[in-house]
């Protein structure tokens, strides 16, 4: 991708200009943001295509056929907390962005095994980039390989670098000529190796959350050993909820008031998250994660 170091730098300092214009003024909405957003990547790469998925979501497709998903929903947080460093923030993930699509280039997008994580998303998630795959032109394979985990939770797969996600595609999965079982289990020992280690953080005695430092903890439910721990024991079976990426609550099957708390915050944050994933509950069985359907209390 020639000069577009030299033409990120000539963008940043032309971006200066717009975040002091606004000084003063209230704090911009995610579709303002994105906005800006695009008006900033398409000066560093003017020859590329962008395509808004809606706010804090794009699609980046250069002249050479790289194609980018960009989520804006951290940078967003990140100026909602101090408005007045949106320079630096914007400045910030534009550059890295930037050098990721460059890496990626380099390499000629080479699936890089021992670099593939296993990751949860929804199943309207997957549709729908389906829909901007096509959209875009994509030809047979092209879309975001997926199996089925519980519910309409799948498991995808992808290298996490710098700023964008890298979702395997059904070619690619393909071109690597392993089963699935083979992938699943070369994913999740990558995993492993990613993590190191997570906390739990209690809320009370009747929710805990796990947590860890990448936005994985939904992947977390990859690991067997985890569900032992005297800390996610809150009575019956092992009760989970993924409404948002890098969120993971526990509670018990028997717990009627951790249930409730628990199924208030998956409404609470679905409705002001960019990334959710699912409201629906699941529990921990023989060994696997399943739909979990409460039983009505007595008098209902």
């Amino acid at each position: 991708m020639p000069n577009f170091f030299a033409r990120l730098v000539v963008c940043l300092l032309l971006l200066f200009p717009i975040g002091h214009a606004r000084a003063g003024e209230a704090p911009m909405d995610a579709d303002e943001f994105t906005s800006l957003y695009i008006a900033v990547i398409t000066r560093v790469v003017p020859d590329a295509t962008v395509q808004r998925n809606g706010a804090l979501r794009l699609t980046l497709k250069t002249a050479q056929g790289q194609t980018a998903q960009i989520f804006l929903a951290n940078p967003f947080s990140d100026y909602r907390r101090d408005p007045e460093a949106m320079e630096d923030i914007v400045a910030t993930h534009v550059r890295n962005m930037v050098q990721s699509i460059a890496s990626f280039a380099r390499d000629g997008g080479a699936i890089h095994l021992d670099q593939v994580l296993p990751m949860i998303r929804g199943r309207d998630w997957v549709e729908a980039r389906a829909r901007q795959v096509r959209q875009a032109g994509g030809g047979p394979g092209s879309e975001t390989y997926h199996v089925p985990f519980a519910g309409r939770l799948v498991i995808v797969y992808a290298i996490d670098r710098p700023e964008t996600i890298q979702y395997l595609r059904v070619v690619d999965v393909e071109r690597l000529g392993l089963e699935p079982e083979a992938l699943r289990a070369q994913a999740i020992e990558n995993l492993a190796h990613r993590l190191q280690t997570f906390r739990i953080d209690s809320y009370g005695e009747n929710i805990a959350a796990l947590q860890v430092d990448a936005d994985l903890e939904p992947s977390l439910m990859f690991f067997d050993g985890i569900w032992s721990q005297q800390e996610l024991q809150f009575g019956g079976e092992i009760v989970v909820a993924v409404p948002a990426r890098g969120m993971l609550l526990v509670t018990g099957s028997d717990n009627a008031l951790g249930l409730k708390q628990v199924r208030q915050l998956v409404d609470a944050i679905m409705a002001d998250n960019a990334y959710p994933l699912s409201a629906a509950l699941l529990v921990r069985r023989d060994g696997r994660f399943e739909e979990f359907e409460q039983a009505p209390s007595a008098g209902q």
